[in-house]
Order: structure tokens, then sequence, then C-alpha cells
């Protein structure tokens, strides 16, 4: 498993959150969402998920040192299965935060597309934009 950040354990020490110059951007989740009656995925990529929250451990550590997070839309998968991308701000960086997130979406406009739509997607309707 890929862990988010270059740190022999895949987390960040909290001062570097804290610098206000850096803002960090993660998937929100670790896969495409799953069947309701799955209580988790079990393993993802070749890697076993021992417990629930493992899946998700990728959320865990900008709420953990009191950043700023915004949610954005990133995608869909080929069955049209929604991804989002998580824009963590430097700590007290509410606004920074959120003007990088808007200028996110702006750039994408992933917003504005719904999965139907990236099913039958063709390269120049993508707008560079690719397929998750």
């Amino acid at each position: 498993m890929r862990r988010p950040l270059a740190e022999p354990n895949g987390v960040a020490r909290s001062s570097d959150y804290s610098r206000p110059t850096i803002s960090w951007c993660f998937p929100t989740a670790q896969c495409f969402p799953f069947d309701a009656r799955v209580a988790w995925p079990k393993e993802i990529g070749g890697c076993k998920m021992d417990i629930y929250h493992r899946w998700i451990e990728v959320v865990i550590y900008a709420t953990l040192v009191g950043c700023p997070v915004v949610n954005v839309p990133a995608g869909f998968s080929q069955q049209g299965l929604p991804m989002e991308l998580q824009v963590v701000g430097p700590c007290h960086g509410d606004l920074a935060c959120l003007q990088l997130a808007y200028a996110y979406e702006q750039a994408t406009r992933w917003s504005s597309i719904r999965p139907a739509d990236v099913m039958f997607m063709t390269e120049e309707r993508a707008n560079g934009c690719a397929r998750a």
C-alpha cells in the first residue's frame, strides 16, 4: 500500500502541517465505493485491511492535527463510481484551503460532470482531465 507522505510510516510530522505556505492533497479513500452489504474491503491493491479504519486511513492525519480540509470531486471509475480529493490547508489556513479547492474546481469542472457523462466521455469533452 502506498503511504500518503514520504515519512517512513506514512505520517507527516504535525509541524509540517502548520507551515503557512504548504497545502496537501490526498485521495478521500483508498478505493472506490463498494457494496453497502460489505462491512469494509478486506484487501485493496494486494494489501490486507485488518481493521475497519485501515481502508480510510488517508483521511485521519489532517484531522488529527486540526487542519482545514475540503473535499472536491476527482473523477469517476469506468463504472461511474465517484472519487474525491481532500484539499488540506495549513493550520488556521481555512481561507487558503477554500481558495485552493475553488481554483481546482474551476480548472477541472468535475462537479459539472455526472457518471453517465464519464462513461461516454471523449478526450475532447474531458478537457484534459483523465478518468480515475
